[in-house]
């Protein structure tokens, strides 16, 4: 017999027995909306890292996952106009081309490897780099004609999005070691991460993950994370380039954290 492969929002609690939200319940998914948004706003990536942690603590991950595809999109789109400036077309091509390649790959391998396996391994690399980039600092780096790769670092964080929701942390990565300026970083994580969770949206909704309860949810999280989002950029647009440097470090350390925790939820 065919099954829904959801439950209803909140399913741990209330919402299964009608009753509505719990105001712990409420006020958890406006904490996720509001970090994620913000983080979001900042760097123009980090929002499944802020906001996952914290959303499945009252959502299952069938709905978790899509409500942060929904969620980033909007907060993408809404710092777009201001961030445009940053986005350079000729960058960031080669990396949605290589994204748009990964994202169905890593959709379907999610039935033959282990998510779980696959977390472990991001995770442990992103904890080595950070502490790899600490001790050496800016003696770890790439020359310039490393940039002709650019489209294979999109394919792998296309198939680390189709696998796990992690689009942003190979970029991320390789925007580092390239000692990508702000600008540059900022365009290229903009436009990549809102391309990758548009090809995801599109892929959850032809699977049926999109559903008006999801859609619920959505309405209520959103405008906490385009507000929050939208102070992030101002944040940014102050920012020198130290300093936005060493807040890409810090989420993508946060990221490599969240995963271990989310190991254990």
């Amino acid at each position: 017999m065919h099954t829904r492969p959801f439950q209803k929002p909140f399913a741990k609690r209330r919402w299964l027995a009608g009753m509505g939200p719990s105001m712990p319940d409420m006020a958890l998914l406006i904490l996720g909306a509001v970090l994620g948004g913000l983080v979001n706003g900042l760097s123009g990536f980090g929002y499944a890292v802020m906001a996952l942690g914290i959303w499945l603590l009252v959502l299952p991950p069938v709905q978790a996952g899509p409500l942060v595809v929904v969620s980033i999109i909007g907060s993408n789109l809404q710092a777009l106009p201001r961030v445009w400036p940053h986005i350079n077309l000729r960058h960031t091509a080669p990396f949605v081309a290589g994204g748009l390649v990964g994202v169905p790959i890593g959709v379907l391998l999610l039935g033959l490897v282990s998510v779980l396996a696959f977390k472990v391994i991001v995770a442990v690399a992103i904890l080595a780099f950070l502490a790899v980039f600490m001790v050496f600092g800016h003696r770890v780096s790439l020359p310039r004609t490393a940039e002709r790769f650019n489209w294979i670092v999109g394919w792998v964080g296309g198939i680390a999005s189709g696998l796990a929701g992690l689009a942003g942390v190979a970029p991320t990565i390789w925007a580092t070691l390239l000692g990508w300026d702000k600008p540059t970083s900022r365009g290229i994580f903009q436009s990549y991460n809102l391309s990758m969770a548009v090809l995801s949206f599109l892929g959850l909704l032809w699977a049926g993950f999109i559903t008006v309860e999801l859609l619920k949810l959505a309405a209520i999280a959103l405008p906490f994370s385009l507000v929050s989002a939208r102070f992030g950029v101002w944040v940014f647009e102050r920012l020198d380039e130290a300093q936005f440097k060493r807040i890409v470090l810090s989420i993508l350390g946060l990221s490599g954290v969240s995963i271990i925790i989310s190991l254990f939820l």
